[in-house]
């Protein structure tokens, strides 16, 4: 593994049930965009984990 990007996942109870990851072989770089868009994602995970609960 050469990257790793990662996003907690924290439910509403202030639980961290784990991360939302991008992980490959080759290094790269996140610009400001893309990081927002990981969180986004997170976020969007998140709702989904608490709206099933």
């Amino acid at each position: 593994m050469r990257f790793y990007a990662g996003c907690p996942l924290v439910l509403p109870s202030g639980s961290c049930v784990g991360t939302l990851c991008i992980i490959d072989t080759q290094p790269h770089q996140l610009d400001e965009a893309a990081v927002r868009l990981l969180q986004d994602l997170g976020h969007l995970v998140e709702r989904e984990l608490s709206d099933r609960g």
